[in-house]
This record gives structure tokens, sequence and C-alpha cells, in this order.
């Protein structure tokens, strides 16, 4: 487990080493970047809390040197690492009670998978992008759950649900036989 102090000086030098080209050096980093808190801990070895921390902190402190330029005036940035790790979408690396805690993305992705269709056919939606997921959702008229998507589908024939999806620009295509 590493300590808030030994986080807090991997952050300030991986942040020196993003903005050494940029006029910034360490004792103006380590002055100006301020890092609250105790950082979470994650079931990794990869060092997370410095990689995102030090990610929003270059950032930030590019932000208020420009800031600083149009104004001659410093602005205070102040990092916790509790929020900083809220940036991750650790819920992969979370556990609760041993088991793993399932990726928060998994509640507003399309719940794709082969759906029967009216014809007997099988049909699989793709949205994995938002706007894919909402126009999936739209044209099928039914809520993002694996019942709700089969119902939905069951009522179209394969082939006139294919061509409703490419005029609507989404992703979704049925199963065809080898011959097809």
């Amino acid at each position: 487990m590493s300590t808030a102090t030994e986080v807090d000086r991997d952050v300030h030098s991986t942040v020196a080493e993003l903005l050494s080209n940029h006029g910034f050096d360490a004792p103006t980093i380590e002055k100006r970047l301020k890092l609250t808190g105790t950082p979470p801990e994650f079931d990794t070895r990869h060092k997370l809390n410095v990689a995102i921390t030090s990610a929003i902190g270059a950032y930030s402190l590019t932000i208020e040197k420009w800031w600083h330029q149009l104004t001659d005036q410093h602005q205070s940035i102040s990092i916790d690492y509790v929020q900083a790790a809220a940036a991750l979408n650790p819920g992969y690396f979370q556990r609760q009670s041993g088991y793993l805690l399932p990726s928060l993305s998994l509640n507003t992705e399309l719940k794709s998978d082969f759906f029967k269709t009216a014809d007997n056919r099988w049909f699989f939606p793709l949205g994995s992008f938002s706007h894919l997921r909402d126009g999936v959702l739209r044209v099928l008229d039914c809520a993002n759950t694996p019942e709700a998507l089969a119902s939905a589908i069951s009522k179209w024939n394969a082939l006139e649900l294919e061509d409703e999806f490419a005029k609507q620009r989404l992703a979704g295509v049925f199963s065809r036989t080898t011959k097809e």
C-alpha cells in the first residue's frame, strides 16, 4: 500500500515530466498543485491514483496558466484523490463482500444478444455507443432490458428490421445461413 506522501511525490514528479516542455518546473508544480485526501486502494499493480491525478493535475495547471496569462491572477488548484479516482469508473476494480461489482457502463449499454424475430430468424442489435443505444431503443420503442428487447424484436421480420436499422443508421444484423 502506498502512503499519501509517496503518491503525492509520484504525482508531482509525473506532472513535472508531462509539463517539462511547457514552462513548468518541479518546485512550481509542488507549490501550485495541492493534493488532498487519502488515495483509495485498488486491487491492481497499476498506479491508478498516480495516473488519473497526474492527468487531471497537468490539465488543471495548464488551464490555470492560461488564466494567469489572461488576468495576471493565480487560481488555487486542489485535487482530492477520491474525487480523481471517481473519474476512472473504478467499479471494474471494486469488490463487495468478495464479489466483483459490475462495471458501471454495463448499466447503460444496450443489452446486446441474439433475439428471435417474428419470422424465426435471430437478430443482433448493437448499441455500444449512446447514440446507437438510444436509436435502437427508439426504433424498437422499448426499455433497455433483455425482456423488452426480445419482445420488441419478436414483432419484426428480420429483413424489415435490418432495413429499418440501416435507414436509421443503426448497427444491427440478422443471422444468415451459409447459403444466404
